[in-house]
C-alpha cells in the first residue's frame, strides 16, 4: 500500500509529466485506494502510464507501467529484459536469446523474439539501446492479445508494454519511459510490424 505523501506526491508530479507530453492526469477511487493514470499520444497511439501489482505469497511488487495496444499487422513479438532476470524461465517465445550487436545491450539485456532479424533491426537505432541502458532493469515487451486480452482487444491487436521497478514519481525518469516507449513504437512501425494508426477498441 502507498502512503498518503507518496500519492500526493505522484499526483504533482505526473500531473506536471502530462502538461509537458500533453496528456491527462486521471484520478479514480477503487474501494479503499486509487488508480491513477496519464493517458497521452505518441503518434497516433494513445497510451497509458499507471501503477501495476504483482501480488506473490510473501508480498506484492510495484512497477509503473507504460502500455498502449497497436495493429500487429505480421505478428512480431518481442521480450526485451534484464539479464539473470529471468534467465531460466521459459517464454512463450522459445528460442535463443538474441544478440543486437552492441556489447554492452547484449551484456545487459536479454532480447527474444518471434523474428530474430526484426528484432535486431528494431535495436538498431543507438538512440533507443542508450534510453535503455539508462534504466537498467527495464522490462520492454509485446503482450499477446490473442492469448492475454482476447475480450479487450480484436483480432491482430495486441499491446507493448514498459515495466520499471517501483512506484515512479521522478519528473525526469519518467520522461526517459516515455521516450523508450516512443522511440520502441515509432519502431516497429519503421521494420514494418506497426501500422501508424490507432486501432479501433
Amino acid at each position: 500500500m502507498l502512503n498518503k505523501n507518496f500519492r500526493e506526491h505522484e499526483k504533482e508530479v505526473w500531473t506536471r509529466l502530462s502538461e509537458e507530453i500533453g496528456g491527462q492526469f486521471n484520478h479514480e477511487k477503487k474501494g479503499e485506494g486509487r488508480y491513477d493514470t496519464v493517458k497521452a499520444k505518441v503518434g497516433p497511439w494513445t497510451i497509458t502510464l499507471d501503477l501495476h501489482a504483482d501480488a506473490s505469497y510473501a508480498h506484492e511488487d510495484i512497477h509503473t507501467r507504460l502500455r498502449a495496444p497497436y495493429i500487429n499487422p505480421d505478428g512480431f513479438r518481442f521480450n526485451l529484459f534484464k539479464a539473470s532476470m529471468w534467465d531460466e524461465l521459459t517464454t512463450v517465445f522459445g528460442g535463443q536469446d538474441v544478440k543486437v550487436g552492441d556489447a554492452a545491450f547484449d551484456e545487459h539485456f536479454r532480447v527474444r523474439a518471434s523474428d530474430e532479424n526484426k528484432v535486431k533491426d528494431l535495436f538498431a537505432r543507438e538512440r533507443l539501446r542508450e534510453l535503455l541502458l539508462q534504466e537498467s532493469g527495464a522490462h520492454l515487451y509485446v503482450r499477446d492479445s490473442g492469448v492475454w486480452w482476447q475480450d479487450e482487444f480484436p483480432e491482430g491487436v495486441d499491446e507493448i508494454v514498459l515495466e520499471l521497478g517501483g512506484a515512479i514519481a521522478d519528473l525526469g525518469r519518467l520522461e526517459r519511459m516515455y521516450s523508450i516507449f516512443a522511440e520502441a513504437l515509432r519502431g516497429l512501425c519503421r521494420i514494418g510490424s506497426a501500422y501508424e494508426k490507432e486501432p479501433e477498441i
